[in-house]
């Protein structure tokens, strides 16, 4: 059985204990560095790790000679938010998958914001360009961002489409080095944010 599994923003504390007990019964998990390190108090001494790295056919290959053990996948925030979920569904008989949801990045930020998820249009910039009419065109946008577009470059654009709206940026959410932001779009065009950044823009 492969289990796929939010861990949360980053603060283990924002783990649900559903997660935490599926996490401990684990004989391999599957995620990214920074995840694993994240969970190593909980895990097994004899458990099994793989790295999910840009090689995803190795991933789906320790995956697959398993499929008789505890596999466990674990996302940063929630798995079904533009995570591993798809990539674990489109591999795998969903009859073998089980997801289990974690609180996304941007359920964090909204809740530290205060501002209502209600009719938000939820976006990524993650190895796509952005579709900047439709985010014009929606009062409530939340995004993740990367390097590539990031949230001074897509600032930047908005701005230059005539669009007015308050930029709210997360950055490094739910750790010690959090810090959020209340900025104009011209004011977040001309700054530089960490890389592990989600942000609102609300008109």
């Amino acid at each position: 059985m492969i289990e796929v599994v939010g861990i949360g923003p980053g603060y283990v504390n924002l783990m649900t204990f559903e997660v935490r007990e599926v996490i401990g019964a684990a004989d391999a998990i599957v995620g990214g560095r920074r995840n694993i390190e994240e969970i190593k108090d909980i895990l097994n001494d004899d458990v099994e790790l793989c790295f999910i790295t840009k090689d995803l056919e190795s991933v789906k290959a320790f995956i697959g000679a398993r499929m008789d053990k505890n596999i466990v996948v674990v996302a940063s925030g929630d798995p079904s938010l533009y995570g591993i979920s798809n990539f674990i569904l489109r591999n795998f008989d969903e009859e073998f998958v089980n997801i289990r949801p974690g609180i996304s990045a941007v359920q964090y930020l909204f809740s530290k914001a205060k501002i209502s998820m209600n009719d938000v249009y939820i976006t990524s910039g993650h190895g796509k360009v952005p579709d900047f009419y439709k985010i014009i065109s929606m009062d409530k946008v939340a995004m993740v961002t990367d390097l590539n577009y990031s949230v001074s470059k897509i600032s930047s654009k908005l701005e230059e489409l005539g669009d007015h709206r308050t930029v709210i940026v997360g950055e490094n959410l739910a750790s010690k080095e959090e810090k959020i932001h209340k900025l104009s779009l011209k004011e977040a065009s001309e700054m530089e944010f960490s890389p592990l950044t989600s942000v609102i823009f609300i008109r």
